[in-house]
């Protein structure tokens, strides 16, 4: 039971100490295979392009036909106050890349559009676990950014 952090590669994935060996496994190679894939130009192009969270995880998820295995779909969390993006716009919330495996009630989401809040590529949040282990990842995150801001799932 339980999973140390993955650390090889770009990615750091912060795993929940309660998640079973066999998810751990199956998200690890998820991250494994994307990190293997030439995205950090793609993240720079939505960045440039000021694309929003929501068409971020759209681009995303057309690749779920190479990995049919897992269900890409988008997390939704609300921020506890409204902020600033990098852009200079009022922000209340960020949709992100939520993985699922079919059998299990984990997730691991994927902040892909970080870069909105000034997070780059190799700063990009990824937690894998129960929805709660990962929002309070997600808070813990962007409070760097955002002191004493939390967030939740919707």
């Amino acid at each position: 039971m339980g999973c140390e952090a993955n650390t090889s590669g770009i990615y750091t994935v912060n795993f929940d100490p309660g998640i079973l060996g066999t998810d751990c496994g199956d998200f690890n190679e998820f991250v494994d295979r994307i990190a293997a894939l030439p995205l950090a130009p793609r993240y720079r192009a939505m960045a440039e392009r000021q694309l929003s969270c929501v068409e971020a995880v759209s681009n995303w998820q057309k690749l779920q036909r190479p990995f049919s295995e897992y269900i890409l779909g988008l997390q939704m969390f609300l921020f506890d106050q409204e902020v600033k993006d990098h852009f200079g716009f009022s922000e209340t919330g960020q949709v992100m890349l939520k993985v699922q495996i079919p059998r299990s009630n984990n997730v691991l989401v994927a902040d892909v559009a970080g870069y909105l809040f000034g997070f780059s590529y190799e700063q990009m949040l990824i937690a894998a676990g129960s929805l709660d282990y990962v929002t309070s990842h997600v808070s813990q995150h962007y409070s760097q950014r955002y002191p004493g801001l939390t967030v939740t799932p919707r």
